[in-house]
């Protein structure tokens, strides 16, 4: 697509500073001239002459003298191009035309570009903040208090340190750091589900080692069909890969100490709705919930939607 200036003339894109201006998309007309008809013209150039020759080698003359041409080689020169006769006409072309910024606009965009990099500054201070507050805190938290933050609770990085006390969340758990951990002690092999001297992990495991639920971030730590928490006291087995819902709303089932499934009471196989806060806890496609005395089944992945609301359609009524 060519790139066109204000007046036309046409720049390469080394051309372009959109630091300075804009590129915005137009359409344009482009008139073409008729076209007058042109008579091709041309003549033969002899490239070689071949002669007729007797038995001794010698070329044949005829009876005035001159060589007998035996054959030639030639080819046929252009002089003149003919061209074809064409009629006038327009057509569209899709092009991008360079703006040069106003005064007010470049002063505008440098405002912008200040605030937005203000902004970026508190949101990391923020960020930075809350977690100095939070490492310095979690050190005197209970497991129970600490799982009840668990969203907040940051991912372990094994370019971090760690001062003994802090939490980190880990494949489907939340660990305490027991000492100093440092950057060079973050080999694969000192993750923290597997550096036991380094790590203890936050709640206890029932008898059966299965540890307390822990509220996942979202598809990266979420719980995989048949995992196993403890929540409330009860015992879940996730019937669903990515599960990301709290134990008594969506996508386990209650199972028994022993580990066989329980016969569930009829209304846990229609959970009432819970209005879902964003994209962690929406409800999946197939998903079952009972709402105003009614069962429904979601019709997408990722509903938040209220059931039999006007004009929702991702809810089909059982």
């Amino acid at each position: 697509m060519r790139i066109l200036d204000q007046n036309g003339k046409e720049l390469t894109s080394d051309e372009v500073d959109l630091d300075k201006g804009k590129l915005v998309d137009e359409t344009i007309t482009v008139h073409h001239d008729a076209v007058a008809a042109v008579e091709e013209k041309s003549h033969i150039e002899v490239l070689h002459t071949y002669y007729e020759k007797d038995e001794k080698g010698e070329v044949v003359k005829d009876a005035q003298g001159n060589p007998v041409i035996f054959g030639q080689d030639v080819k046929t020169v252009i002089d003149t191009p003919g061209v074809e006769a064409k009629d006038a006409y327009d057509e569209q072309e899709a092009i991008q035309r360079y703006t040069p910024y106003t005064a007010e606009e470049l002063d505008q965009i440098q405002k912008d570009k200040a605030e937005s990099a203000e902004n970026n500054n508190v949101d990391e201070a923020e960020k930075n903040f809350i977690k100095l507050m939070l490492s310095s805190a979690v050190t005197n938290f209970s497991d129970a208090q600490i799982i009840d933050i668990s969203p907040i609770i940051p991912a372990y990085s094994n370019e971090e340190s760690y001062q003994a006390g802090e939490v980190v969340r880990y494949a489907n758990g939340l660990w305490r750091a027991l000492q100093e951990v440092k950057p060079s002690d973050a080999k694969a092999e000192y993750t923290p589900d597997k550096a036991t001297s380094l790590w203890k992990r936050i709640g206890e495991p029932d008898k059966d080692g299965i540890y307390p639920w822990s509220q996942p971030l979202g598809a990266t730590d979420a719980y995989k069909k048949g995992d196993k928490v403890v929540f409330n006291s009860d015992v879940y087995e996730s019937e669903i890969n990515y599960n990301v819902w709290k134990p008594e709303v969506y996508g386990w089932k209650k199972i028994a100490g022993s580990g066989e499934a329980t016969n569930p009471p009829t209304e846990n196989e229609w959970p009432e709705w819970v209005q879902p806060t964003d994209a962690t806890n929406a409800y999946p496609k197939n998903a079952k919930v009972s709402h105003n005395d009614k069962h429904w089944v979601s019709n997408v992945d990722a509903n938040v939607w209220e059931p039999g609301a006007t004009g929702i359609t991702q809810w089909t009524q059982a």
